[in-house]
């Protein structure tokens, strides 16, 4: 389906390029759409970089059309796919920097006591163990629902490679996907972390 709507938009893209059109700043405009359109059905395939790239090309043609309005609607995607794509490789790092266990004092040594505490046999938690996990960790606070609801989607939400979002199918999380939400952006800026 992605693919046959890719190949749909660039078949039309190639219509705003023939040279009976294409120096209109009509058919421009038409091109331009096309690839935000493009751009946003990559974004939503999590094909960031080709976004990215496509987004950059309709930025250059509004540049040259002198079409600022666009041209800030596309710069503002860009950069929101680009802070996406920073915030990615900074959570990556962390986890790669952290995922040593050699350190018995280190924060991921010390979330990996309390999970493999709370955690099942096979090395895995589920959602209605979280509340004993964060007593395990000292927090004297007890989560809402609504704060385990929220915490439980944010890690299925770091760990789509193995999950799916119906939470039914993925009643269970791995330590790797707890630390990786651990150290990303989303448990910090949502002050959720236990």
């Amino acid at each position: 389906m992605q693919a046959k709507l890719q190949e749909m938009l660039e078949t039309t893209r190639k219509l705003f390029q023939l040279p009976d059109v294409a120096r209109s700043t009509l058919a421009v405009q038409g091109e331009v759409q096309v690839l935000l359109e493009k751009g946003e059905l990559l974004t939503f395939c999590k094909d960031h970089a080709n976004a990215m790239a496509v987004y950059a090309e309709a930025i250059r043609l509004c540049y040259n059309i002198q079409d600022e309005a666009t041209e800030a609607i596309l710069t503002s995607k860009l950069l929101q796919l680009q802070r996406h794509a920073d915030a990615l490789k900074r959570v990556e790092s962390l986890v790669n920097e952290f995922s040593s266990d050699s350190d018995t004092g280190s924060e991921r040594s010390r979330l990996k006591t309390a999970f493999e505490k709370v955690a099942d046999a096979e090395g895995f938690l589920m959602k209605g163990q979280l509340q004993i996990l964060a007593q395990e960790l000292g927090m004297t606070d007890v989560l809402s629902n609504n704060e385990i609801d929220e915490i439980w989607s944010q890690m299925l939400e770091m760990d789509k490679t193995t999950h799916t979002s119906n939470e039914a199918a993925s009643p269970i999380i791995s330590f790797e996907t707890l630390w990786r939400w651990w150290v990303s952006d989303t448990a910090y800026q949502h002050n959720t972390l236990f």
